[in-house]
């Protein structure tokens, strides 16, 4: 994937689909760290958390937008620069998902996301942690403070993934 491109890439492998998606930010790796583990701030731009930051600690997302939770274990943590999850929403097979920080100088920092052992719509999923993403940069970026995700901005994102990878 070029790093110029804001779209994810999805593959195929023995255990289903994978997203992968990378941002390159601004700020340094501590303070992206801080955007996607403080149930504060992840409240913003993706849901409402709990989790403790140990391997072995259960974690809930709770999306207040479609009142769905997703559940899973805190798998792997190196902190601040690797956090793991597994990832079950109701009624769906448990997947995994991967945050991992590059320190890129002393003040930006590349992120990389990976979404594991998907099935069913994968572009639904890619679509979904596009427009999250879009929205943690924003919140980076100090122009958003409460969550504002809606279906209006994922249905683009998601036609345009699936235009990108048909399997």
């Amino acid at each position: 994937m070029e790093s110029s491109s804001r779209y994810g890439t999805i593959t195929k492998g023995p255990e289903g689909y994978s997203v992968r998606i990378e941002r390159l930010f601004a700020y340094p790796m501590e303070q992206v760290w801080q955007a996607i583990t403080d149930p504060t701030k992840v409240a913003i731009w993706l849901a409402e958390v709990t989790m403790e930051l140990e391997e072995g600690a259960p974690m809930r997302l709770h999306f207040t937008n479609t009142n769905c939770d997703c559940r899973g274990e805190v798998t792997r943590i190196k902190q601040p620069s690797l956090l793991e999850y597994t990832w079950q929403l109701e009624q769906e097979p448990p997947s995994l998902v991967r945050w991992e920080l590059f320190p890129v100088g002393n003040m930006a920092c590349r992120l990389v996301l990976t979404h594991q052992q998907l099935t069913g719509d994968v572009s639904s999923f890619a679509a979904g942690w596009h427009v999250h993403l879009d929205i943690l940069e924003e919140l980076l970026n100090d122009k958003v403070d409460s969550f504002y995700w809606t279906w209006q901005m994922w249905k683009p994102k998601y036609e345009e993934y699936k235009e990108r990878f048909k399997p």
